[in-house]
């Protein structure tokens, strides 16, 4: 019994040294798997791909034809790449005005705008040539300029500046809102603190004008109305109503000084960097939705915008054919300032616009 009990005892003994080594081999056995599982990930599957993400920002509301072609573009950009490239879109001036946002770009840090012409004067006073007034009789003269020769010599220039240009948004014919009178000739304008944008050249036509120009950030208008800072403002049908200047103004005359278009621009640098496959991506979606969509839908909705703007209770009145010329007369000095200022470049465009 006694011989029974120690050969029972040796062979669990046995089974138990058997059971160690068989779990450090398990152990071992795991740790191997969980390497070929690794490898397996890392090289037999492909590891995620960071999307490309674009950082755009513009001064208007969503509302606006401008504001609605970047929420379009944004949608099929991700749609179209497969969440490959991501669009983050700030609105409302969240990123700064217009002259802000134009630098961040060109440093890089912000990939894509669009914005007020008047703030690319800060590189050079030749792109106050967009903004010449009464250069255009009408819309349709100078959507033929911006679509044709005459933009494309602007986008070169742009070039120049490290901007990438891919043409131009329709913001609408300039006209004039302000507190104290309707304007129906330019002898109206006389002492009216105007906001101006942020440009030597706006400033000195509306000094032609007889107002007393104060260039402040689009940012900042709404608040400097309201408590009285300025009297008036210039801009656009859509841009007047969607930013709520109809809430703090009384008059807004039909002067159409100017046919605004605003730049869609990229930072050149960045953009050559993409790959073809993005650059390919990008390209139809900013044809497809911030250029034509956007030409195309605020042009047509230039005439309820000023209806919109008289039923907020706004008095809307157009200049009689007497009343337009004062200002045309008013502003000749501009023409040859700025011939004198820029020679052959002056003459060139304008024959382009043309």
């Amino acid at each position: 019994m006694k011989k029974a009990a120690v050969w029972l005892l040796a062979l669990c003994m046995v089974f138990a040294f058997a059971a160690c080594g068989g779990g450090g081999s398990g152990s071992g056995s795991e740790s191997e798997t969980a390497g070929e599982g690794e490898a397996t990930a890392e090289g037999g599957e492909e590891a995620a791909v960071e999307p490309l993400v674009i950082k755009a920002g513009h001064v208007e509301t969503e509302e606006s034809p401008l504001g609605q072609s970047f929420i379009k573009f944004e949608e099929w950009i991700e749609a179209e790449s497969g969440g490959a490239i991501q669009v983050d879109v700030y609105a409302n001036g969240e990123l700064g005005g217009d002259r802000q946002v134009f630098e961040a770009v060109n440093l890089g840090t912000v990939q894509l705008t669009v914005g007020g012409n008047g703030a690319l004067t800060q590189y050079d006073e030749k792109f106050a040539l967009m903004g010449l007034p009464f250069v255009f009789d009408d819309k349709e003269k100078e959507n033929a300029a911006m679509t044709g020769a005459f933009g494309d010599r602007l986008i070169d220039w742009l070039a120049d500046y490290g901007f990438k240009c891919f043409g131009f948004q329709y913001d609408g014919a300039r006209s004039i809102s302000n507190n104290k009178r309707p304007i129906n000739t330019v002898a109206d304008m006389e002492g009216l603190k105007i906001r101006v944008m942020d440009s030597d050249f706006y400033v000195r036509l509306f000094q032609l004008f007889g107002a007393n120009p104060t260039p402040m950030s689009f940012t900042e208008i709404y608040t400097a109305l309201s408590q009285g800072t300025v009297d008036g403002q210039d801009n656009p049908p859509s841009l007047t109503y969607d930013s709520k200047f109809t809430e703090v103004q009384k008059y807004y005359s039909l002067t159409r000084h100017i046919y605004a278009e605003s730049p869609i621009l990229a930072n050149l640098e960045w953009w050559n960097g993409l790959t073809e496959e993005q650059r390919s991506i990008l390209s139809e979606g900013i044809e497809t939705w911030l250029h034509s969509w956007q030409r195309e839908t605020a042009m047509s909705l230039e005439d309820e915008y000023v209806q919109k703007i008289r039923d907020a209770g706004v008095e809307v009145n157009e200049l009689s054919p007497e009343g337009l010329q004062s200002f045309k007369d008013a502003a000749q000095p501009i023409y040859a300032e700025y011939q004198e200022k820029l020679g052959d470049v002056y003459t060139d465009l304008l024959d382009l616009a043309k």
